[in-house]
C-alpha cells in the first residue's frame, strides 16, 4: 500500500511540474504573440519563440517541417499555443508559423488548410483548450486510482 501511495504522489507531483511549466509558456507567449508581424525575419521569430519552450519535454513538441515549393524554402515552426491534457500533441494544440524564404508569410491553420488531428477537448476549427486546473486534477486522481486498483500502469496510462 505504501508503494502505490509513493507512486501516486510521484504521479501528482510531475503532473504539477509539466502543468507549471506548460502554463509558463502560455502565459509567456500570450505576451510576446503581439511583437510577431507577417514580414519578419525567421531569425527574429524563432529567437522570440524557441526560448518559451525550451524547458518543455521534447515529446510536447513538434518539429519543424522543410520543403521546397516552386523554388521557395518553406520552413513551418510549430509552437505550442494551447494544451488538452490527455497525453497526446495535437495540432489543435499548435499554431503554425509559415516561413517562405525566411520571411514570415502565415500565422495558423488557414495556410495549411486547418488542423488534422484534434484532441478529445479541441475542435477542428482551431480552437484550443488551455490548461484547465480541476479538469486535469480529476485526470491526475483518475490515473492514481487507475494504479492502485490495478487498471493500468506507469508504462500504460492509456486504460486510466
Amino acid at each position: 500500500m505504501k508503494k502505490y501511495l509513493v507512486l501516486i504522489i510521484l504521479t501528482l507531483f510531475l503532473n504539477g511540474c509539466a502543468e507549471d511549466t506548460m502554463n509558463a509558456n502560455l502565459y509567456n507567449y500570450e505576451k510576446v504573440a503581439p511583437s510577431i508581424n507577417l514580414g519578419d525575419s525567421k531569425t527574429k521569430v524563432l529567437n522570440t519563440l524557441m526560448p518559451l519552450i525550451a524547458d518543455l519535454p521534447q515529446n510536447w513538441k513538434r518539429p519543424a517541417d522543410q520543403y521546397m515549393k516552386n523554388g521557395s524554402a518553406m520552413y513551418i515552426y510549430y509552437h505550442r499555443t494551447g494544451w488538452v491534457s490527455d497525453d497526446r500533441l495535437t495540432d489543435d494544440e499548435l499554431t503554425p508559423f509559415v516561413f517562405k524564404d525566411n520571411m514570415l508569410v502565415s500565422i495558423g491553420w488557414t495556410a495549411l488548410g486547418g488542423p488534422k488531428v484534434v484532441s478529445s477537448g479541441g475542435s477542428a476549427s482551431g480552437s484550443m483548450t488551455i490548461y484547465d486546473p480541476v479538469r486535469d486534477s480529476n485526470a491526475a486522481i483518475k490515473r492514481g486510482q487507475g494504479l492502485i486498483n490495478g487498471t493500468c500502469t506507469l508504462g500504460d496510462l492509456s486504460n486510466c
